[in-house]
C-alpha cells in the first residue's frame, strides 16, 4: 500500500511540475524540486488523515437517537479500518448501499454548523467530504465556514476555484449568493442561469423557484 501511495505522489509531483511549465538547469535541480513537492504532498495527506480521524472521533461520541446511533456506529467502523484500504472500502460500500446514509450523516453534521469551534466543524465536514465527495453539502459547509472565519473574499475564491470542476444547483445557489454579496452581480447571475439549466429536467420545483426568485433580485 505504501509503495502504491509513493508512486501516486511521484506521479502527482511530476504532473504538477509539468503543468507549471518549469525549466530546470540540471537533473539535480529537477530532482530537488520534485522532492520538495512530494514532501509538501505527504504533509497535506498526513494533515488530512489527522483531520478525518478527529472528525470520525467526534461523530463516534454522539449516540442519542437512531440517526446519531447509526452515524456513530459507522464512524467507529471507519476508525477501526483507517489503516486498511480493503477494510475501509468494505465499510464505505456498506454506508453507500444504505439509502438513508447520506441523509443521516448530513443531519448529524449540520448540527455542527456555527458550533463555536471552527476546527471541529472542519473535521466533521471532512468526514462528509471523504464519504460523499460528489454531494454538494460538504462543499457548502466549507464555503460557509470560510466565509465566517476568513471573510467573503476568501469564500469567493473558494467557490470560484471549486466551480471550475464541480456544479450542482444547490452549490451554485450558495456560490451565487457569495458572488452577489461580494459585489459581482453578473457572475452571480451567470451561475444561477447555469443552475437553472441543470434543473430543467429535474422534478425539484422548490429549488427552481428559489433560483428564479434570486434571479429576479439581480
Amino acid at each position: 500500500m505504501r509503495n502504491k501511495l509513493d508512486a501516486q505522489i511521484e506521479h502527482i509531483a511530476i504532473d504538477y511540475a509539468q503543468r507549471q511549465g518549469l525549466n530546470f538547469s540540471s537533473q539535480t535541480e529537477a530532482q530537488h524540486y520534485l522532492r520538495k513537492i512530494k514532501k509538501e504532498i505527504h504533509g497535506y495527506i498526513q494533515q488530512g488523515n489527522v483531520t478525518l480521524t478527529e472528525g470520525l472521533t467526534y461523530l463516534q461520541k454522539k449516540k442519542d437517537g437512531h440517526v446519531h446511533s447509526y452515524v456513530s456506529t459507522m464512524a467507529s467502523k471507519l476508525l477501526k479500518h483507517l489503516n486498511s484500504s480493503k477494510g475501509l472500502k468494505k465499510v464505505i460500500e456498506e454506508i453507500l448501499n444504505y439509502e438513508r446514509s447520506l441523509l443521516y450523516f448530513t443531519e448529524v453534521i449540520k448540527g455542527y454548523i456555527d458550533c463555536g469551534d471552527p476546527h471541529k466543524e472542519q473535521c466533521v465536514y471532512s468526514v462528509l467530504l471523504a464519504i460523499f465527495p460528489l454531494n454538494p453539502q460538504a462543499y457548502i459547509c466549507f464555503g460557509s465556514l470560510i466565509w465566517r472565519e476568513e471573510g467573503i473574499a476568501a469564500a469567493d475564491a473558494f467557490y470560484t476555484k471549486l466551480l471550475e470542476t464541480m456544479h450542482d444547483p444547490a452549490l451554485d445557489y450558495f456560490a451565487a449568493d457569495c458572488f452577489f454579496k461580494n459585489g459581482d452581480k453578473e457572475k452571480a447571475k451567470n451561475i444561477l442561469l447555469q443552475a437553472l439549466e441543470m434543473l430543467d429536467a429535474s422534478p425539484d420545483a422548490d429549488a427552481r423557484h428559489q433560483i428564479c426568485e434570486f434571479l429576479e433580485q439581480l
